[in-house]
């Protein structure tokens, strides 16, 4: 009876013994499952700096339309021409005195 228990043991031992894992399949499980994790990680990044952008453009374009209808709108007349300089007169005349004058 020993002998047929021991044998039994033996080959249940060796029945039960665990398969090869294939160690090529293991790795590329692991990169795909890193390579997926590092690509949403960096497309959040990307989200992210996206949105940053756009919050900028639309504040600006925001300001924009808004000072646009804030400004003024009393047209105020531009500025006016600068009018013709008359021509000097110094020297142009002869001097008098006040003896030369006639009084009456």
């Amino acid at each position: 009876m020993k002998k047929i228990l021991s044998i039994a043991v033996i080959v249940f031992l060796l029945s039960c013994q665990n398969e090869v894992v294939d160690k090529q399949s293991l790795v590329n499980n692991y990169y795909q499952q890193r390579f997926e994790a590092l690509a949403s990680e960096k497309k959040e990044v990307c989200k992210e700096e996206i949105i940053k952008e756009i919050q900028i453009a639309i504040d600006s374009l925001i300001d924009t339309w808004v000072n646009a209808e804030l400004v003024d709108t009393i047209n105020f007349p531009g500025k006016p021409i600068k009018p013709i300089k008359p021509p000097a007169i110094i020297n142009d005349f002869q001097k008098f005195s006040l003896d030369s004058l006639d009084i009456k």
